[in-house]
Order: structure tokens, then sequence, then C-alpha cells
């Protein structure tokens, strides 16, 4: 990989869709203020959701915003990120198929060359990933699925080391390998895990990060799994983490 920098996209350049519930004022002021410092110009869409309260939004500089109607969440008293020393959900709803959602109604509004997806708790702290991204990508022609690179932070728990994982929180490409990535269904009620008994469900899941990654890839590398759920046993056991 090259390590000569091409000039940084100007920020007139890039839409940004900013997903999820308001989750107060404090966190989508730090959110969309950060946004607005680092990317003044940049193409601003927020989704979010009926019933939010939207007088949080009032002083910011929204090119688009979204109120779109939630679709329901999964329960996580079947499926999904379950705590194996605890044999009960770390979150008692999924919200996989309501950002899914989100994102794709947010990318419809998206009309610059470059796109972030940005969730609403979350908070831009610099550009260095516009330097990254403009770094020559030596790529093998057998994989390849984008036109260029995506790039995403690291923004996971060590508890959450699996297979495919890729953050939720931020990514950054271009608009038609952003829509691309999040062109994929909702978790569907026919995997796998509705037809397994609820004692071998306490030992397996499909969190966010990896259904998002593998439903996104599947349709293009056909060796990558999209119905098999992931073994805890394979993850850092959370009872040994401050040993």
């Amino acid at each position: 990989m090259s390590k000569e920098l091409k000039p940084r996209i100007e920020s007139k350049k890039i839409s940004i869709v900013v997903q999820g519930n308001l989750r107060g004022s404090n966190s989508i002021k730090r959110c969309l203020t950060s946004l607005r410092r680092f990317l003044p110009d940049a193409e601003l869409i927020v989704a979010t959701w009926l019933n939010e309260d939207l007088k949080i939004l009032e002083n910011f500089r929204i090119d688009h915003l979204i109120i779109n109607e939630a679709p329901s969440q999964i329960s996580n008293d079947r499926f999904g990120d379950l705590i194996t020393s605890k044999q009960e959900p770390r979150h008692k709803m999924d919200n996989t198929n309501r950002q899914i959602f989100g994102v794709q109604e947010g990318l419809k509004k998206a009309s610059r060359e470059y796109c972030i997806k940005f969730r609403t708790d979350s908070e831009l702290l610099g550009l260095n990933f516009l330097d990254y991204f403009s770094l020559e990508l030596n790529r093998d022609p057998e994989f390849i699925v984008y036109k260029e690179r995506i790039v995403t932070g690291n923004a996971i728990s060590p508890l959450r080391a699996f297979p495919f994982a890729v953050s939720d929180h931020f990514m950054f490409g271009l608009t038609e390998d952003i829509k691309k990535m999040w062109d994929i269904s909702f978790f569907p009620k026919e995997l796998i895990l509705e037809k397994l008994p609820l004692d071998i469900l306490h030992n397996l899941f499909v969190p966010a990060e990896a259904f998002i990654t593998r439903q996104a890839l599947s349709k293009h590398l056909p060796f990558i799994p999209l119905d098999k759920p992931l073994n805890k046993n394979t993850m850092r056991d959370p009872a040994r983490i401050n040993k």
C-alpha cells in the first residue's frame, strides 16, 4: 500500500446519514455539532422515528429530516446478544432491523459522491478517515465487492470479537458502495435460530455487526455464511476479562 496521500475530499462532496433515536439532547447535540464542525458543507440527513423530541434539532442546519415509523424490535428472549455467563439477554430487545431500515431510508436522500453512515450516539473527532480512504489499495480481483474501500471505525467491545464483525457506528465510502453495502434484508424469522431449542440458543447468537456484514458480502461472495449463528464459546469469556 502506497503512503502517498491524495488531496482530501471536500465536505461539499459528502452526504452524511445520521440514523437512530435522538437519545436525549446531550448525545444528539454532540453528534451533530461534531459533524458540522469538521464537515461544514456536507449534506446532512437525519433519519429518526415518530414520537422523538424534534425540538432538539431546531438549532442545526439539517438538509433532510426523515421521520419513519419504526419496525418492530426482535425479542432477545429467543435469540440475539446473549451473555453466556448469565444465560440472559444483554439487551432485552434487538434493534438490527430498525438500523437497517433507518439507514436505507436515509440513503435515499444521499446525493453527493461520498457518504458517511453515522449513528446518533456517536461523535466525530477528526478527519483522518479521509486520508486513509485516499491511500492506494492493493486488491485481490477474486474478492472485490465494492468499487472502493469502505472505511469503518473500531468501536466494538472486546466481548464482541467474532468473524465478519464490522462496527456499525461509522462507515465512509463512495455513496454507491455504501448503498450497495446496506442493500440487505431484515433479520428474517425463518433463520435457523428460530428452530433451535432455547438451551442451545443460550450459547449462540447473530449480532448486528456480523449480520449486516454477512448479508452484504454473501450476495457477492458465496463462501460467506449467512444463516449460521456464532458460538459464544469462540469468544472471550466475560468472567475472565478482569483476570
